[in-house]
């Protein structure tokens, strides 16, 4: 249902473009509103929520669609130096028919360079139904990623299935799968860290923890009620290196989320962010996303 859902919305908001009915820039707008129930301030935008989308919406978001495309962003990385932090790439397919599974590892992964949620983790390639995973990325690799969510820099980026390493849970004592360390950095400084453990696909669920850095305190009083969970994050061993690579990744942006691993003692790359969830996060408290928004001070 919610697929249907999502199609009919896609094609609605499609239709309202072409009739110049409902702009991106208005669509965004009213997702906040319909999100948190009142306006998005673009006059004087104070939030962090809000400061994302001015600058989505108002100033050049050219680099903004190569660094969110999975693939391309490998070569800003390696650019940058830190080639060593890349996951180890298998494939890059333009139709999920190109797949050659007899080609891949016994474990990888599968997902798109555009999406969010696209991904299919490999366990045991010999328990995989290959007819299946073609079908759902077929379904993947046409969905317009960026149109129902208002993030036009997504609608940019040409499509592609990337066969990948397969990165190991170390910490099944802390969460059930890989934690994702998600970097909040500003004018290239990394000031806080969202961590996201117990992710469950299936589910739709995930535990989330907040941290500011470099001293890792909790600020989990600021993650709100509908998020809030019993999992806490110890400080990584190597948070001083994780936050020196993300500070290198981010230091051309007035602010960007970089995404990074850590397995078997190992520092990992996994994406770069600008408009984290459309613009629209409700699982910060407005305190903290005042706080966090003050650390943007010129959007131009």
């Amino acid at each position: 249902m919610s697929n249907l859902l999502n199609t009919l919305r896609y094609y609605f908001i499609r239709v309202c473009e072409e009739t110049k009915l409902l702009t991106p820039y208005t669509l965004s707008k009213l997702l906040y509103f319909l999100k948190f129930h009142k306006y998005a301030n673009m006059n004087q935008p104070c939030n962090l929520n809000e400061k994302l989308m001015w600058l989505a919406f108002h100033t050049d978001t050219k680099k903004w669609t190569n660094l969110a495309d999975k693939y391309i962003v490998r070569e800003y990385v390696n650019r940058k130096g830190l080639k060593d932090i890349l996951v180890k790439l298998y494939g890059v397919y333009q139709y999920p028919s190109e797949i050659n599974f007899d080609e891949l590892p016994q474990q990888f992964v599968l997902k798109t360079n555009n999406g969010f949620g696209s991904v299919i983790l490999v366990n045991d390639k010999k328990k995989i139904d290959k007819k299946k995973i073609i079908s759902l990325l077929e379904k993947w690799i046409i969905r317009p990623f960026g149109v129902i969510s208002a993030e036009p820099h997504y609608r940019k980026i040409k499509p592609y299935i990337i066969a990948e390493e397969l990165l190991i849970n170390n910490d099944e004592s802390i969460s059930s799968s890989i934690i994702d360390y998600k970097f909040w950095c500003f004018n290239g400084k990394a000031k806080y860290c969202l961590t996201v453990c117990n992710r469950d696909i299936q589910k739709n669920h995930v535990d989330l923890n907040l941290y500011k850095l470099p001293d890792w305190i909790s600020l989990h009083e600021e993650i709100t009620s509908k998020y809030k969970n019993n999992s806490r994050v110890p400080k990584p061993n190597r948070l001083m290196e994780m936050i020196k690579y993300a500070e290198i990744l981010a230091e051309d942006f007035k602010v960007v989320r970089v995404d990074l691993y850590i397995t078997n003692s190992k520092i990992y790359f996994g994406e770069l962010t600008f408009t984290s969830n459309g613009c629209r996060m409700a699982y910060f408290s407005e305190k903290i996303l005042n706080e966090m928004g003050s650390q943007i001070k010129e959007l131009v």
